[in-house]
């Protein structure tokens, strides 16, 4: 008698509750039966007495044999024709991504990347640039495109260098470093850097205003700057400034703000 080495090769075949012997293929009802067989006749230890009848791999015990045996006991009767894979039921392959492309057949969960996927198929480039006309096959490459014509665009100041896509915003950049103050009021002659600011201290000089505080005689010429107003009575802020409206607590901060119009 000699001892035996145990070598598996993995087939499938039909499930038996018989133990069979490694070495000579006897069958034994139990697995005392099987090892003494085993050690007896053949020489072999328990660690590898638990043969499985399908596939003859081997294992160290009963219950880890009992436990690969389910692999052949399993369900698996519809495979999947271009992954190999395995279900119960033909409808259950690949249910979680009912979109495949009729190319390659690769699946997918969402229609709307299958039909990307199917355009690069198609080589349908459909995203144009309106700059060159350039064409893309995906909306996201275009965005990241048109971003080049943007930079190619940049209106440069020439003080800081800070870019802008539009003239008249790179004009009113660059009056924050000459000082120019091209706007003037009519009434009192004082001058601003931009169009918006001399519009806002014209109210000033404004002789209709329909709008009237409910808690003093000022009336206003904008319904808005009325609402600014009466916050000044509601929270305490009776120091407003006669340019914007903005109101204060103290009189000296009305006056550190008044020098932000002054520097405009």
């Amino acid at each position: 008698m000699h001892n035996q080495s145990l070598e598996s090769d993995p087939e499938e075949s039909l499930n038996t509750n018989m133990l069979t012997c490694i070495v000579c293929h006897e069958e034994h009802p139990t697995a005392n039966d099987l090892l003494d067989h085993q050690r007896n006749d053949h020489s072999v230890t328990i660690a590898k007495a638990f043969k499985c009848t399908h596939c003859e791999q081997t294992f160290m015990s009963k219950t880890k044999l009992a436990t690969h045996r389910r692999k052949h006991t399993r369900t698996t009767t519809k495979k999947c024709d271009i992954c190999d894979s395995l279900c119960e039921t033909t409808e259950s392959l690949h249910a979680d991504k009912p979109f495949k492309c009729g190319t390659c057949q690769k699946t997918f969960a969402e229609k709307r990347y299958f039909r990307e996927h199917e355009r690069r198929h198609k080589n349908s480039k459909e995203h144009s640039c309106k700059h060159c006309g350039k064409s893309f096959t995906w909306l996201r490459h275009l965005i990241v495109h048109k971003r080049l014509h943007d930079e190619e665009k940049l209106l440069k100041c020439q003080h800081c260098g800070k870019g802008f896509t539009e003239k008249h915003r790179l004009v009113r950049h660059l009056r924050t470093h000459t000082g120019e103050k091209p706007f003037a009021c009519k009434q009192c002659g004082r001058c601003f850097a931009q169009n918006g600011d001399l519009t806002r201290h014209s109210r000033v000089h404004a002789e209709d205003k329909p709008f009237g505080c409910k808690y003093c005689e000022k009336r206003f010429p904008h319904n808005t700057d009325l609402v600014r107003h009466e916050k000044i009575h509601v929270d305490g802020r009776p120091f407003d400034c006669k340019q914007c409206g903005k109101a204060f607590k103290s009189h000296s901060n009305l006056k550190r703000h008044k020098k932000l119009h002054d520097t405009v």
